[in-house]
């Protein structure tokens, strides 16, 4: 019959140079490792042509000519060693075919009514890659014979959505080649057999499959009826061809012809929004009554930007009038707003459906370009809908949880790995790229759809706690969750978790904790004494707990006690991450951003900390937050919020200022003798080996905690009360005697009050005056002359300090900040109120 095999097809002379048995021995010497390896044995062995891709995607220009593929052996293994591309066989380039099956089931039951075994006819080639759905047989073409690729495509009786059967492949057309990433599984594809030892052990396409191949036309509606396929209109081939382009054919899309009959003006108005002047409009629930939606005159098509917090509109981007129609009139569903607007627009709609002869994966029904075009957002869209649920936090910020490896990941909207999950799940449907433009309008779709109608659950990075547990996102990729509740903890699925956790791209994973460690191993890891060790440990299970507000930990001490070593160590216990040791933020800003990727902030070689840094500082420590200018509004605010613990390391005492040496713990790290300091290596091994059983030891230390959480009380709190009582709730489970911890914490806050006071000219001064008086009340304009008077000023002995209040209300806000340092060391201030002369305060030495 026409197109039976002749001779085993070789490669032609165009298409690469003859193979030598030199070569071939050579190669089943050793098999192939790497990616570059398996590269040279395709291109020298094989005489296969190939071409990188990313992902699927192969982006050299015109990649799919043959002239275009790379085949030199010795550069193709350079190429691919030094990159992390896929391998992509070139078809036309190789005189290849696959015969790519994504239903077994279909397929068997296809064969089945035809009186064949598939799995008998698959089995003819031995070489076979395994990739997310099934396997693709590899065939060599028979000489002389030209093959064009097809897709057999069905609808499913059971759920209505279009099925992919098998696609036979071939020309210019390109196959991902083992050890390639799949872009979805992350999974190396793999060959069932092993790669082909030679061009010869490939087996040319013949019998059956050969004759199917070559009758597709004539064979197709016998095989859409085998599957039960009532309407058995013809399916057009998917050959590709280097000139084919995405251009648009035949009339405009629904969005654009609405966009041109409509402004966004006009969709606001008849969604209740008022006009206030030519182009602002008022939110319809706004409390203000101010214009929040602005028009952005110079744009095309005319969009409006909103920066009304509760308002649906109120995005990263602006909106034409089709997007302001798909949000308001359709709650973010662009299929029903693209059904709707064609029906507005009196146009014809195709349907969802994708029956054989409706609408193809170009979005337009089957050789019909008069019908108005499905966009490729609309198509994202729909996609991810199948698959996802955008959701949002109690705070109002849009999320959607997507299925990944084996279960559910969770992503903020607004993030990287959002957007690239929409466009790789669209480039794995379609293969091809979702534009910028495109993705933007579906995550604001799917954003819009989270705020208006999404369920609100928990969410938290690295740790949450959530009515009375506290659970731990150890970053695995499968998602495991630590529980700690009941006096005990255990690991749960993140579907089985109440706590919807989200990942920043800077998360490193745990390692799944263990029992039977101790807390004491912690010596093993950093050069202080025991105070320093309780210290430590207790703001470790602190920033476990989730349950702040949170004290932050300084290492202070001398060049070359490894400070930053063990900043790096304790913060890798609980939260590692790729920014571990982080320079001092410049701005407030910079550091709330910081707490967005990270539970627990590191900042490295710190020389001081200035008084805005100092402030910032005590803010993230008990919760605060950070308002900026929204983009492209005048009146409206950003807002940052974050509570995190931070660890902070220098060789100067860092902690100058009252309110910060308050709500942090001081650690000073000992000189390392040089006969028993260790090389990196080795600490890192030991760090490696110890981190499972710390981690468990905190767990189950944390557990203790919160059982006893509810009879554990304080009779004197220090400052940070909650914190404390949780470490002091804990003691049966940690390293030292109950109570140790409270003396411990007291001694360092003396210790640090004393530090602040000895570098502080007012506190000296004070100290000074109330030793001499032991008491004295009165205005503070008169306590500014005495000091001044005491310390030469006013007969001009000598120039104040930098710092020296220069007036009575500047006087006040240091003794405001000097009150808690001084009353640990017995000077107590007390702000009497405003009497006649002004601000009173009563000042005395007392006893500690």
């Amino acid at each position: 019959m026409a197109g039976s095999p002749g001779r085993r097809a070789g490669v032609p002379e165009s298409r690469g140079r003859p193979v030598n048995a030199d070569t071939i021995t050579a190669a089943l010497r050793a098999a192939p490792r790497t990616l570059g390896e398996h590269a040279y044995h395709y291109t020298s062995v094989l005489g296969f042509g190939v071409t990188p891709t990313q992902g699927k995607r192969a982006y050299l220009p015109n990649w799919n000519s043959p002239e275009n593929a790379l085949r030199d052996p010795q550069s193709t293994q350079a190429h691919f060693e030094r990159t992390n591309d896929n391998i992509g066989l070139v078809h036309a380039a190789s005189g290849t075919a696959t015969f790519d099956v994504d239903n077994e089931e279909y397929m068997r039951k296809l064969f089945a009514e035809f009186g064949r075994d598939w799995d008998k006819l698959k089995a003819q080639s031995p070489y076979r890659i395994r990739g997310q759905k099934g396997e693709k047989p590899l065939f060599l073409i028979p000489e002389g014979v030209t093959l064009r690729s097809h897709k057999l495509v069905i609808t499913c009786p059971k759920t209505g959505k279009k099925v992919t059967v098998c696609e036979l492949r071939t020309g210019q057309m390109q196959d991902l080649l083992p050890p390639s990433i799949h872009p979805i599984t992350k999974e190396p594809y793999v060959w069932v057999n092993g790669p082909p030892r030679s061009r010869d052990d490939i087996p040319v396409l013949s019998g059956e499959l050969l004759d199917l191949w070559l009758n597709w036309e004539a064979a197709l509606p016998l095989m859409l009826a085998a599957l039960g396929q009532t309407d058995v209109a013809p399916q057009a081939h998917v050959s590709r061809t280097p000139t084919e382009s995405h251009e648009e054919l035949g009339n405009e899309s629904v969005i654009e012809l609405f966009n041109t009959h409509h402004t966004p003006g006009e969709v606001l108005e008849r969604n209740g929004y008022t006009r206030s002047g030519n182009h602002s409009w008022v939110f319809p629930d706004s409390t203000t009554g101010s214009a929040g939606v602005h028009l952005l005159p110079d744009s095309r098509p005319l969009r409006v930007y909103s920066h009304h917090q509760a308002d649906p509109l109120c995005t990263e981007h602006g909106h034409d009038a089709f997007s302001v129609f798909t949000i308001l009139e359709h709650g973010g569903n662009l299929h029903q707003a693209v059904k709707a607007a064609a029906q507005e627009l009196g146009l014809p709609f195709m349907k969802k459906s994708n029956k054989p002869g409706e609408a193809s994966h170009e979005g337009r029904p089957a050789g019909n370009h008069s019908e108005p075009r499905i966009s490729k957002g609309t198509r994202a869209l729909q996609l991810v809908l199948d698959k996802g649920e955008p959701w949002r936090d109690d705070a109002g910020q849009a999320y959607i949880t997507v299925p990944g490896k084996g279960c559910l990941e969770h992503h903020r909207l607004s993030s990287r790995g959002a957007k690239d999950y929409v466009g790789d799940l669209f480039f794995d449907s379609e293969e091809r790229m979702l534009g910028g433009p495109a993705l933007s309008e579906v995550i604001d779709a799917l954003s819009a759809r989270a705020r208006r109608s999404g369920q609100v659950y928990p969410t938290g990075q690295r740790v949450k706690h959530w009515q009375g547990k506290s659970y731990l996102d150890l970053g695995r990729e499968d998602w495991l969750i630590v529980a700690v509740e009941d006096g005990d903890w255990h690991l749960v699925p993140a579907a089985d978790c109440p706590v919807r956790f989200t990942r920043s791209p800077q998360m490193k994973a745990l390692p799944l904790p263990e029992r039977g460690g101790s807390l004491g191993q912690l010596s093993e890891l950093l050069n202080t004494d025991r105070k320093g060790l309780i210290l430590c440990t207790a703001f470790l299970l602190g920033a476990l707990s989730a349950r702040g507000p949170y004290p932050h930990l300084a290492f202070k001490g001398e060049q070359g006690v490894g400070k930053s070593t063990a900043a790096s160590t304790l913060q890798r216990l609980i939260d590692p991450s790729t920014a571990n040791r982080r320079r001092a933020p410049r701005k407030e800003q910079d550091l709330f951003i910081a707490a967005r990727s990270s539970h627990v902030l590191s900042f490295d070689n710190l020389s001081s900390i200035s008084a805005d840094l100092s402030d910032s500082l005590c803010a993230l420590s008990t919760g605060g937050a950070f308002a900026t200018r929204t983009l492209h509004t005048n009146d409206e605010e950003t807002v940052l919020q974050a509570m995190r613990p931070a660890i902070l390391n220098g060789i100067a005492d860092l902690l100058t200022r009252a309110d910060l040496a308050e709500r942090t713990l001081l650690v000073e790290l000992q000189r390392i003798d040089a006969s028993q300091r260790l090389t990196e290596q080795a600490l890192e091994e030991r760090f490696t080996d110890l981190h499972p059983q710390l981690l468990g030891a905190l767990l189950t230390a944390l557990a203790v905690g919160l059982q006893n959480l509810e009879q554990t009380h304080l009779e004197r709190p220090p400052r940070l009360a909650d914190f404390a009582r949780l470490i002091v709730a804990a003691e049966p489970a940690l390293p030292w005697e109950p109570g140790d911890f409270l003396q411990v914490y007291a001694d360092m806050q003396e210790e640090a009050a004393r530090v602040i006071l000895e570098g502080d000219d007012l506190a000296q001064a004070l100290r000074t005056f109330l030793d001499e008086r032991r008491h004295w009340e009165g205005p503070i304009n008169l306590l500014l002359n005495l000091l001044n008077e005491q310390e030469g000023l006013m007969a001009g002995y000598s120039r104040p300090a930098v710092d020296w209040p220069r007036n009575p209300r500047a006087l006040g806000e240091r003794l405001r900040r000097l009150a808690p340092p001084l009353s640990k060391t017995g000077y107590a201030t007390t702000y009497m109120g405003r009497r006649k002369g002004g601000m009173h305060y009563r000042l005395q030495k007392v006893q500690v």
